[in-house]
């Protein structure tokens, strides 16, 4: 069974031995690393790119395969775990930092993200990409005089570049300034008492016309956004911790614990608990193997 954790607010926190704010290392990771399959997340910013390997990584509920050139980024708001079986592990850059290291812009374009940021770079872009890393981490551990503001001005042009990356292409467009206020609304308070409401109030518009901005913009309804978001904090939740179903009910902002189980299954098919129980005994037969 794997090892679960009560208090998942930072598992890791930024580790540094100066003043700087932010921290940086290329670190590989294999089957016995402590952290391999617990899902958390962080009071900080994570972005992550993969030099080699193989593995899982899991971010709001959704798996991604990792491999070499693939690029991550997690917001303080996203609950995400790697996973590597016995025969696999990787390499990956880790750079850690606050949001306040970033322009207000560029931090809300991408908090507003309603998917998981990950991209898979083809071979150009991801040998720019590990110069860019490595560049950064050169100037993280040399300590120069200007090191953390040169440092925040690197990790903010490759946040740009993810946002450059995500509109163009196939990727979705940019959302409207209230739509992405709203998800930000949403992420930062859908453990509390929400409602349309609030949110309306928040982003300074009508209870009316912001539901249909908002419906219009995401493609589903607001009370349902914010229900599918709590749902699938609580099937993180219920992977990395050994909380009841009740308590996990009220920490996602559910006052019912009938309607949480009604409605979790419908969602996902399966009861809490048997959730709870599918995910342990998928990640032991993924750990034999």
């Amino acid at each position: 069974m794997p090892e679960k954790t009560k208090n998942i607010s930072v598992v890791r926190d930024i580790t540094v031995n100066d003043h700087s704010e932010s921290y940086i290392i290329l670190a590989e990771t294999d089957f016995d690393n402590y952290y391999n399959n617990k899902t958390h997340y962080h009071s900080f910013w994570e972005l992550m790119l993969f030099t080699s390997g193989s593995g899982t990584i899991e971010i709001n509920n959704v798996r991604f395969p990792i491999k070499r050139g693939m690029l991550c980024l997690t917001t303080p708001a996203d609950f995400h775990l790697h996973s590597v079986g016995k025969n696999e592990s990787f390499e990956n850059y880790i750079v850690q930092f606050q949001t306040h290291h970033l322009d207000a812009n560029v931090s809300s374009e991408l908090y507003a993200c309603s998917e998981p940021i990950v991209l898979y770079l083809d071979e150009e872009k991801y040998e720019n990409a590990n110069r860019d890393f490595a560049e950064l981490t050169t100037s993280y551990e040399a300590k120069g005089r200007y090191y953390d503001l040169e440092t925040r001005n690197r990790i903010e042009n490759i946040c740009i570049g993810i946002i450059n990356e995500l509109s163009g292409g196939s990727g979705s467009p940019s959302p409207s300034s209230v739509i992405k206020n709203a998800i930000i609304y949403v992420k930062n308070n859908y453990r509390g008492n929400i409602t349309l409401h609030s949110a309306a109030e928040y982003v300074g518009l009508s209870d009316a016309y912001f539901s249909h901005i908002f419906k219009t913009g995401t493609g589903v309804g607001f009370a349902l956004y914010v229900r599918n978001m709590r749902l699938n904090a609580a099937a993180n939740l219920l992977k990395s911790t050994d909380m009841t179903v009740s308590e996990i009910c009220y920490m996602v902002g559910i006052d019912n614990p009938d309607y949480f189980s009604n409605t979790f299954k419908k969602y996902f098919s399966i009861p809490p608990r048997e959730y709870r129980e599918k995910y342990i005994r998928e990640t032991e037969l993924h750990n034999a193997d």
